[in-house]
């Protein structure tokens, strides 16, 4: 706690030759006290955005005609979920034959595994309008 009054020595905070005490006498000049409503103040607004995100922006997205697209299922397929979460969302052509072999699909079906995961993992149009605001 030593340290405490070191950090708020005049000097590193106020222009030369004013105290502390001459902010507490300038009526025109914010006030150091002012800063204690900065964070009540920020943490009202992100309450605020929550709510609006939750409540108001949904109903107000499908009033303007805002529909979320029905998603394909994604198949279950270990393998191919693995390489999509460990490795990458875009195989290469020499990745496609080598997971064709593990997993006894075609390559149609593997590039169509895939192009649903990643559609699957888009954002939805109503979060998406939620997030513009």
């Amino acid at each position: 706690m030593d340290l405490l009054p070191d950090l708020w020595r005049h000097e590193y905070w106020l222009p030369p030759g004013i105290t502390w005490r001459d902010m507490e006498q300038m009526q025109e000049c914010p006030r150091p006290r002012d800063l204690l409503f900065a964070l009540p103040l920020a943490l009202g607004f992100i309450v605020l955005r929550l709510v609006f995100d939750r409540v108001v922006a949904p109903p107000l997205g499908r009033c303007v005609g805002l529909r979320n697209r029905l998603r394909m299922a994604v198949a279950p397929a270990t393998k191919l979920e693995s390489f999509y979460t460990q490795q990458n969302r875009q195989p290469s052509q020499s990745d496609i034959i080598s997971l064709m072999a593990q997993c006894d699909k075609t390559q149609r079906q593997i590039e169509t595994w895939f192009r649903h995961r990643r559609n699957h993992d888009r954002p939805s149009y109503t979060k998406r309008f939620c997030e513009a605001w």
